[in-house]
Formats: structure tokens, sequence, C-alpha cells
């Protein structure tokens, strides 16, 4: 009987940049989903004006902005978000602004995040009512519209006004940001539990995949070891109910993102 074999970008994740963990992480769930692969496949691969529609961002990209909004409604609807108020926001604004050659593995093209001027920790929909429409805590990211009330103010009041809000907002996200002085706590572990979803789908048991890894380790850059072995983006868990309990994880993180298609 021939073993089972998964290539390693399906499963290590442990070079992926920091800063485009939670990305990746809605991008490649989205890779592993057969029904949201098969629509947004089928979206970028039709013909819009004598042109694929991955064409047409690519060109668009090339020229510093975003696709038409004709060509924006019809990913944002293949990847379930059928209200134009999302079609910026989580997985077709990962489509629309860094990755139209969806399903290719996240780690075959580096995103290089902490230099890219399109990059930014704060984001806002300003066309549409103030209120919360993305939330994956899960991985770091709640998406936001926010409404700015300019008459009458200066940019100082506006600043000030925000940071509240935001000083607000952050109180439910200190167990993921980085403390004073100490380096921050990055969202691995959904990535971690697909890691190990796949290679269960490939035919891997607990026991084989952990063979896999140990085989591995000595090949891997030493940064990525840290007192707790070998964790950041790799599947490695202590035993068989670890690593059934995150195949369980993965399997509840594929059918939230596929419920609105559903």
């Amino acid at each position: 009987m021939k073993p089972p074999s998964l290539p390693e970008a399906e499963w290590n994740f442990s070079m992926i940049d920091a800063l485009s963990l939670p990305d990746a992480t809605i991008y490649e769930y989205a890779r592993t989903s057969l029904l949201i692969r098969k629509r947004l496949c089928a979206c970028l691969d039709s013909t819009i004006r004598g042109k694929r529609i991955r064409e047409h961002i690519q060109d668009a990209l090339k020229a510093g902005r975003l696709a038409g909004r004709e060509i924006r409604e019809k990913v944002g609807e293949a990847a379930g978000y059928s209200s134009s108020t999302e079609e910026s926001v989580g997985l077709p604004f990962i489509i629309m602004k860094m990755r139209p050659d969806f399903p290719n593995p996240w780690a075959l093209f580096r995103v290089p995040y902490g230099r890219n001027p399109a990059f930014s920790r704060v984001t806002s929909q300003p066309d549409y009512p103030g209120r919360k429409i993305q939330d994956y805590s899960i991985i770091g990211v709640t998406s936001h519209i926010l409404d700015i009330y300019w008459h009458g103010a200066t940019v100082e009041k506006i600043v000030s006004d925000f940071e509240k809000w935001l000083r607000k907002q952050a109180e439910a996200h200190r167990d993921i940001m980085r403390p004073r002085g100490r380096p921050g706590q990055q969202p691995t572990a959904p990535l971690k539990w697909l890691a190990a979803y796949r290679l269960k789908q490939a035919g891997f048991t607990f026991e084989s995949a952990k063979e896999l890894l140990d085989g591995r380790k000595k090949s891997w850059p030493v940064p990525w070891q840290t007192d707790k072995g070998w964790s950041n983006g790799v599947p490695c868990y202590s035993d068989k109910f670890a690593w059934s309990k995150a195949v369980a994880h993965a399997t509840e993180f594929l059918a939230r993102l596929e419920e609105p298609l559903r």
C-alpha cells in the first residue's frame, strides 16, 4: 500500500509572515473548502469583456488600483459576500488586493506586509452606517465600518475620539495583542488545526504525521524552535486526543466559512 503524502506547502505554515497570518488563515481555509474553491475559481476564470476576471484584477493591481465595481461584486458573491457593504473585507478583499492567483498556496507568494504601503492595521468603509460587518476574532481580525462626523471638527478632535473608540475595542483582544516590551502572540492555532486536518484528509494518522514532522524538524530554521517545541504554524500535538481536537476545530472553522454559501 502506497504511504500517504502531502506537499509541505499544504501543511507547514511556519514561514508565513506574522502580519499576514489573519489573511493567510482565511485564504488557506478557503482553498481547503471544495465549495468555496469551486465557486471562486469558476468566477476568477470566467470572462468579462474578452478577459478573465483574474486578469482584470492583476491589470488593476499593476496600475495601483482595485478592479471595477462589477468585478468586485462578482468576486464577493462567489465568496459568499452578497452585500455590497462586504465586498472589500475578508476573503474578497484578499483576492482583490493581493491574491488573484487563488487557489495557489499562500506560501508560494510571500506578501511583504511590513513594507507594503497598501497594508494598514486599521481600515474603514466610509460609505455605510457604522457597525461591525465581519468578526474573525479567532484569528485576530474584526472589520468595522466607521462614521466620521466632520462638521465643526478638527483632526485632533477626531483622532482623540477614535483613540477612545479604539481603546474600548482593544479590551476584547488583549490576549493576542503585544504587551509592552514583549513580543506579540500571533494567532497560529487555526493554521495548525488546518494542517492537521489536511494531513488527516491525505491519509495520515497521528502516528504517521508525527513521524513526518520528526523527520522534517532537522531541516527547519532554528528561530522557529520554542521552549514548547516546534509549534508555530506546524501541527505538532502531544497526543492523539489533541490531534483529533485540532481536526475538529478546523472542521468547525470550515463550516463557518461556508455557511453563507449554503
